[in-house]
């Protein structure tokens, strides 16, 4: 009897070991003290078993997000050729289309002709005693001061008149002739006296006794004949004509009493200019 009782106390300590230590047996206790000696992580990782059934019931933690990484882009996957260059942009401004200037046709409008104008004349002031100069001479020209017209012999009183030794002009040279033939020119006159006069036996002389050795007489005259021609019989004063015969401003024969203005020529110049 007291060995079936031992027996059972024994069996009874070792139920009783079993159910206090949640049904593990002591070798089971001894074991596991033995192979697992960091509990810690041993229940960190049943936890994590035991999270895994509990499923979304969890609070989910706050992550951030991993961008994802972006690849270069190759020019093959746009099926472009091996050798193609890609050309820089060059900005243009817009081009802005102008339409075509076309000028405007003038207007015409009509005017009434303009008067005729006279030539440009060197009278100046009408009491002006020298009208002109050239070469140290003074010329005054008798239209510029009055409307009269003189014979031959009048107009050598009215030169010597003036005073400061004034006389009809005398035109000795080429140089003096284009001179008073640009003076005739451009003022409104037809002809005039020079001291030019024919003596004795047909020799013609000037004022001052010189002969006269330049020349410039016309081809024609009143008979259509080379001047001097005497046609009156008594043309014995030479006057200078502007195209009286249609043939420029030439020298004629004349009788000296015929009317015509005068140009008065002195070496005796006043400084300055007087007036009368």
């Amino acid at each position: 009897m007291i060995t079936i009782w031992m027996f059972m106390l024994s069996v009874g300590v070792s139920l009783g070991q079993y159910f206090g230590h949640g049904g593990e047996s002591l070798t089971d206790q001894q074991n596991q003290r033995i192979a697992l000696p960091f509990p810690n992580i041993a229940r960190a990782q049943n936890e994590f078993v035991r999270n895994l059934h509990i499923g979304n019931t969890l609070p989910v933690q706050q992550v951030f997000p991993v961008q994802p990484r972006l690849q270069p882009l190759l020019i093959n996957q746009f099926n472009l050729p091996q050798n193609f260059e890609i050309q820089p942009q060059v900005f243009q401004s817009p081009q802005v289309a102008f339409p075509q200037f076309l000028p405007q046709p003038p207007l015409v409008q009509s005017s009434p002709p303009l008067p005729a104008q006279s030539p440009l004349n060197l009278c100046g002031h009408s009491s002006a005693l020298v009208h002109a100069t050239y070469k140290s001479r003074g010329y005054h020209f008798s239209w510029c001061r009055t409307q009269a017209t003189f014979s031959w012999d009048q107009g050598n009183s009215y030169c010597s008149g003036l005073g400061r030794d004034f006389r009809l002009v005398s035109i000795e040279s080429k140089d003096i002739d284009d001179f008073i033939t640009d003076i005739i020119d451009r003022h409104p006159v037809k002809f005039f006296w020079t001291g030019g006069n024919k003596r004795g036996y047909g020799v013609w002389r000037w004022l001052s006794g010189s002969l006269v050795t330049y020349n410039k007489w016309s081809h024609t005259g009143g008979k259509g004949q080379p001047q001097p021609d005497n046609r009156e019989g008594n043309e014995d004063c030479l006057a200078v004509m502007k195209n009286f015969y249609n043939d420029g401003i030439k020298w004629h024969d004349i009788a000296c009493y015929h009317d015509k203005p005068v140009i008065c020529e002195t070496s005796v110049l006043p400084s300055p200019y007087s007036n009368f």
